[in-house]
């Protein structure tokens, strides 16, 4: 949620830096449909090397980058936290505005939002990193992740998508750097980067979506708008769950899936012979038993479909959750 606007004595602090190192911060009222109502205008210095405003602390240090956005490391009332600037102050706007609608722990906490000419917005931070570095990790110290660990994620994730999809969003970018991990371990992961996300509720948002998603993660409907901006596809939930299934893919192999866009689907589905050299190889890397990588393999194939020639239903969607919950209930272990 947002809070408040900084006392008057602060105001003056601020308004007292050179006008030329300084930069006009728009602090807006968050919530859906509430996003043209602002609070205040507010002159922040960069003298220093920080942007500070009451007990947020944004730091000059650069920790990453995604979404077109640079990434610094920041803090609110003392406590750690995120800071996310640039990028086009329209997509992080709708960031700010789409992440109040989540009630769920699956989902990355917005802490605060701001509009200027680059915009910014923190969000909490997570110590463990992203799923991505995790795995990254493993595979360094010739690792595996355990089966349980692996479902334990994808049960978590297809929570947070649950509620996405519950208030007419979709995602379009579930992918390794996206996933968050709360602890230094896959026990508390989070959805995080919205920058993306389409929200098919709002009439004044297209309903095509320009993102192409992750290589590797992203179904052929995302990778089409990549350099097909004349025939953009509309967002749809189902790139969602392809990407879900290629995450699972990549946390059990180590390794990236095959692009969606050099995938010779067979009726929507993936072929025989890659379904199998995707068991083969989850099994091998992973030491699955038998049952386990049967099992990965086919939530593979429920979800990693060609959205393109199969368009996605409700009813597809019920089956979809329906067997997907079954193969992560009945074989955890």
């Amino acid at each position: 949620m947002w809070f408040g606007l900084p006392s008057q004595s602060e105001k003056e602090m601020l308004t007292d830096n050179d006008p030329e190192s300084s930069t006009f911060i728009l602090c807006s009222l968050a919530g859906f449909g509430l996003a043209d109502e602002f609070l205040g205008v507010l002159k922040l210095g960069f003298r220093t090397g920080f942007i500070k405003m009451g007990d947020l602390v944004i730091s000059d240090k650069r920790v990453g980058a995604g979404g077109e956005c640079d990434i610094f490391e920041a803090t609110y009332n003392g406590e750690k936290c995120i800071a996310k600037k640039g990028g086009g102050t329209i997509r992080l706007y709708l960031e700010a505005d789409i992440l109040p609608l989540f009630d769920t722990p699956r989902i990355i906490d917005l802490i605060r939002g701001y509009e200027d000419d680059d915009g910014a917005i923190a969000i909490e931070y997570c110590r463990g990193g992203s799923l991505g570095k995790y795995v990254e990790k493993k595979a360094q110290n010739g690792e595996s992740i355990p089966w349980s660990d692996a479902v334990g994620t994808i049960r978590q994730i297809l929570d947070g998508l649950k509620v996405v999809h519950d208030k007419n969003v979709v995602h379009c970018d579930i992918s390794p750097g996206n996933v968050l991990l709360r602890n230094k371990d896959l026990s508390d992961v989070v959805i995080s980067d919205f920058s993306a996300a389409e929200n098919l509720s709002d009439t004044a948002q297209s309903p095509y979506t320009m993102c192409a998603g992750t290589d590797g993660f992203a179904s052929r409907r995302m990778r089409n708008n990549e350099s097909r901006y004349d025939e953009l596809s509309p967002a749809d939930f189902h790139s969602d769950y392809y990407s879900v299934g290629a995450l699972l893919y990549f946390m059990l192999t180590k390794d990236y899936p095959p692009s969606s866009e050099v995938i010779n689907f067979a009726g929507g589905q993936l072929p025989d012979d890659l379904l199998e050299a995707f068991k083969s190889k989850v099994k091998q890397v992973s030491g699955l038993s038998e049952e386990q990588a049967q099992n990965a393999a086919e939530f593979i194939r429920l979800t990693m479909r060609d959205d393109q020639t199969v368009p996605a239903s409700g009813q597809l969607f019920t089956l979809l959750i329906r067997d997907s919950n079954k193969i992560l209930r009945d074989f955890c272990f």
